[in-house]
């Protein structure tokens, strides 16, 4: 029997595939090569599994965000990582994101991810806290609002976010990072 992920990664690419309303567990546990009663090992019924994958795909955007932060000594560059970070994790999710967005999904699903994101979002505010709270320790950064610095960072990534995935814009995502930090730290006044 498949594990628990790769179930979960199976159930990512169908309902990338086929959407979330018209997928149903006999399709997912097809795509494992197993009969859907197999499903219930892990999952109570469709509903669980869709939460249980929205949770682990926010589990694996932290992962890639934020995990090879823990060795960079520079916060500077913890910053230009995270943003590198999680645009490639948003770049790597696309299809199951675009799935979400789709305007026939359930509104159950619509509040679940919402609370999900929402998660994500708590988690990124402070690990973003930390790292200006760690440049200010440092003497790196003189900030008046560590608050107003945070939402910059995470509506900036967010906005680059939204244009990698709505717009479909392929930016090259390190070149604007580096461009976008030269700005935060540099200012735009003369």
């Amino acid at each position: 029997m498949a594990s628990k992920e790769e179930i979960l990664e199976a159930a990512h690419m169908v309902f990338a595939q086929y959407g979330i309303e018209k997928t149903t567990l006999d399709d997912i546990a097809k795509e494992c090569g197993f009969k859907q009663q197999a499903l219930y090992y892990y999952f109570k019924n469709k509903d669980d599994l869709i939460e249980q994958l929205m949770y682990h795909i926010i589990e694996d955007i932290k992962k890639e965000t934020f995990d090879d932060l823990k060795n960079i000594e520079d916060p500077v560059e913890k910053i230009r990582r995270y943003m590198i970070n999680q645009l490639y994790s948003y770049k790597k999710h696309k299809r199951f994101i675009d799935t979400l967005r789709k305007t026939d999904i359930p509104m159950k699903y619509l509040d679940m991810a919402e609370e999900i994101k929402q998660n994500l979002f708590s988690s990124t505010y402070e690990k973003i806290k930390e790292i200006i709270n760690e440049g200010i320790e440092k003497k790196m950064f003189k900030v008046d609002s560590i608050d107003s610095l945070i939402y910059l960072l995470i509506s900036t990534t967010t906005g680059y976010g939204y244009t990698i995935l709505v717009r479909d814009v392929n930016i090259d995502i390190e070149e604007i990072v580096e461009k976008t930090i030269n700005i935060i730290l540099q200012g735009i006044q003369k």
